[in-house]
């Protein structure tokens, strides 16, 4: 019998399994698993938080969506992925996670649970583990009130409504008590105010501001340190938000009883933003929330400070459809206010010689949902014309409809008014619109006889058939042998070769100078989706400096566009170019947003998350691109 020392036998089982750990140990790792989370479990009533799903290596994950009674939930884009490289011992594996962003707000105050998220992968689930989130509530407070508002809370599609919040400040104690409760001599760091309907992400899709945000707050921006944080956009001493202060006693406050117990005055400021919605519904535009520190009172020179939480009720705004009830039969599908003008080209014709009729839409509203008149419908025009086919086109802020037309018959005839209605939402009726009639020349069509029938220069009268020695001949006595000149006829082609070869020469160099044009196009395309790309990783990894990457594609493609360079052009400058250029205003409002986002982030401020700018420069850079190639050399 052999005996082994215990010490030898240990350490050869310890090394006996570290060897199958570390085999095993990329499978361990990359397992699949769903992992939930969210940045803090305490978050306050009525503001948003991200809440993230992580799928480890599943492919085509399907998330079952998420359902709660207690929280109102949106899916932030599409879901991302991330992938890792691990090498161990030689043996490589790959790591997918696919990670899904709600975003979520809380409907009331208290502890609530977060259910557990669910992924199907071949027939089974994968769960998660839950999340219990504490949700606080307002405080009770009496230094500020919250109030919002839609004016009008009734509107129709494409009608503007305005949504409005006040924040009254009571004054501080005298000699106090006309410095602002929110200025920068109270507050080393102003009070945090979110406004959902001021950021365009939290939209609803169907509603869209009618300017971008950015340009709002611009308007009520302060240089000094005054005002309050907005969306988080207020991270630095630069940029502050207040719009003008409005001071009123205390019995034109909220709660009337404030002016027995307290006689001072009270601050208000307005924030307001203009929306308006494309499509039916009833959209909810969220609850404002207010939290920090505001000055309670001062003495002797030190300001005494109260944390304050507040809520204001949520808005929302009804958009109505368009009514059934006396809709006429020649509406357009607008919803606006139009003028309508018309056009034939040309006006003196003769029968069955076509016509091209132009008829033009302008005003505002949705003129993409226009749709061409049916003219066969209009008796007086099938009396006198036969109508083609139409085709639509956006010109410039309209729509323009083309048609084609023959006249019937010959005469001073009029091309009758065509009669357009639209609903217009400000009178709350349809209104009717007519083009003039056009007065037109129209001439008997013209039949050649056979005598008109000209060849050459000479009428083909009776020929003459002639034998001679090399076969039969026509007109014999017409022919002037002495008029055929060898020289002027090859005179003649010479010319006309000489003419085909120069042409071919400029045509091939203005190929060549598009073909170079091109290449530079695309060259340059694709070095500004590199640094999109770049962009990105960046903002991926939390570093702020992705944006400068970002505004560096952006510019580039508008370089591009004009085929010259973009270095050093500033936001104005590149927006600008965009309008020169033709580019759609909603691509250009877009672009002058991110901008300006990035223009912020150099001074360490950023509004909304990383990944919305993510997604935002990704589809902005997309547009630009896509504009870019379509006005190429080969357009």
């Amino acid at each position: 019998m052999r005996l082994v020392q215990p010490g030898v036998v240990g350490s050869r089982l310890v090394f006996a399994t570290f060897c199958v750990l570390m085999t095993c140990a990329p499978r361990i790792a990359f397992a699949q698993k769903v992992v939930a989370q969210v940045e803090s479990n305490s978050v306050y009533l009525g503001q948003p938080f991200d809440y993230q799903v992580r799928v480890g290596d599943v492919e085509d994950a399907e998330l079952q969506p998420f359902v709660s009674d207690d929280f109102t939930s949106k899916l932030r884009g599409q879901p991302m992925t991330q992938s890792s490289m691990t090498i161990l011992n030689g043996a490589v594996s790959r790591s997918v996670t696919t990670i899904f962003t709600y975003s979520l707000t809380p409907k009331k105050a208290g502890t609530f649970v977060i259910p557990a998220p669910v992924v199907k992968v071949g027939g089974r689930d994968i769960r998660g583990k839950e999340i219990t989130i504490e949700v606080v509530g307002p405080t009770d407070s009496k230094l500020f009130k919250m109030r919002s508002r839609v004016v009008p809370p009734r509107v129709y599609p494409m009608q503007e409504f305005t949504v409005e919040l006040d924040i009254d400040l009571r004054a501080l104690d005298k000699p106090y008590a006309m410095l602002s409760p929110v200025s920068s001599r109270v507050l080393n760091r102003p009070a945090q105010l979110t406004i959902p309907w001021f950021a365009d992400s939290s939209l609803p899709t169907e509603v869209r501001g009618t300017e971008p945000v950015d340009l709002h707050l611009r308007a009520i921006q302060t240089r000094d340190r005054s005002g309050f944080s907005i969306n988080g956009m207020r991270q630095f001493s630069v940029l502050t938000f207040l719009p003008t202060e409005e001071k009123f006693k205390p019995e034109t406050a909220a709660d009337e009883d404030d002016a027995e117990e307290d006689p001072r005055e009270w601050f208000r400021y307005t924030f307001r933003r203009r929306l308006f919605a494309e499509r039916p519904g009833d959209y909810e535009l969220g609850s404002a929330a207010l939290q920090g520190r505001l000055a309670n009172s001062i003495a002797d020179n030190q300001v005494s400070l109260a944390s304050v939480f507040g809520v204001s009720d949520p808005v929302s705004v009804e958009v109505l459809p368009v009514p059934l009830k006396g809709r006429p039969d020649s509406w357009c599908g607008v919803i606006g206010d139009l003028d309508v003008q018309s056009q034939i080209v040309p006006t003196d014709a003769r029968v069955g010689q076509p016509l091209t009729l132009t008829l033009v839409l302008t005003g505002t509203g949705s003129l993409n949902d226009a749709f061409a008149p049916d003219l066969t419908k209009i008796e007086e025009v099938n009396q006198s014309f036969r109508v083609y086919d139409s085709t639509s086109k956006a010109t410039g802020g309209g729509r323009t409809f083309t048609y084609s037309l023959r006249a019937k018959e010959a005469g001073e005839i009029e091309f009758p008014p065509i009669e357009l209605a639209w609903f217009n939402p400000l009178r709350e009726k349809f209104v009717t619109g007519k083009t003039s009639p056009i007065p037109l020349t129209i001439a008997e069509s013209e039949v050649l006889a056979p005598e008109n029938i000209i060849a050459g220069q000479n009428r083909l009268q009776g020929s003459v058939l002639e034998a001679t020695a090399n076969g039969l001949a026509a007109n014999l006595p017409t022919l002037d042998v002495r008029g055929l000149r060898p020289q002027v006829w090859f005179a003649t082609w010479g010319g006309i070769a000489a003419l085909t070869v120069l042409t071919l020469v400029l045509t091939g160099r203005e190929a060549s100078a598009k073909a170079k044009q091109k290449v530079r196009l695309k060259q340059r395309l694709a070095v500004a989706e590199g640094r999109l790309a770049d962009g990105i990783d960046r903002l991926a990894a939390n570093d702020i400096s992705g944006t400068a990457a970002i505004r560096e594609a952006i510019n580039g493609i508008v370089g591009a566009m004009s085929d010259s360079e973009p270095d050093g052009m500033t936001t104005e400058e590149t927006v600008a170019r965009l309008k020169a250029a033709g580019v759609e205003a909603e691509l250009v409002g877009k672009t002058d947003q991110l901008l300006r986002v990035c223009d912020a982030s150099r001074y360490g401020g950023l509004g909304g998350s990383m990944s919305e700018l993510q997604t935002q420069a990704t589809d902005v850079v997309a547009g630009l691109a896509k504009v870019a190639r379509r006005m190429g050399p080969d357009a």
